[in-house]
Parts: C-alpha cells; structure tokens; sequence
C-alpha cells in the first residue's frame, strides 16, 4: 500500500488518462476494447457489472461523435 501511495502521489496533478485525452480531442479512444469488453463479457455470462455499464454510457455519446456516428 505504501508503494502504490508513494507512486500514486508522484503523479502530476493535472495528468490524465489517454483515454479522457482522446475524447477532450474528439478521436476515437479504446472505450469499446476495455470498458465495453467488460459489459458486453458480463452480459453474455449474465453477471452485473453495474460501474462499468455506467461509466461506458457515460462515455459512449464522445465515442460516437469521435467516430462520426454521432452528430449534436
């Protein structure tokens, strides 16, 4: 634990994840290869995966825009 605190508070404070850079930039990202992996394994094995199918819906509309599927 100890470890994992000491990484986590050498992080810059304004980082952020390729994913949430992607979509602030409007290109595609890997939403579907990892949070969707996760809902769509969950459903075909009927298992909640509650956070993750809200996180996915959450992000899915810049997805979609990113990927020209979306427009508004």
């Amino acid at each position: 634990m100890a470890e994992t605190m000491k990484f986590a508070e050498s992080l810059p404070s304004d980082g952020t994840a390729s994913m949430q850079r992607d979509l602030i930039a409007g290109r595609p990202s890997e939403l579907e290869a990892q949070s969707g992996a996760v809902v769509r394994l969950g459903r075909a094995r009927n298992f909640p995966t509650p956070v993750n199918e809200f996180i996915y819906n959450a992000l899915l509309p810049g997805e979609l825009r990113a990927r020209g599927k979306l427009t508004f």
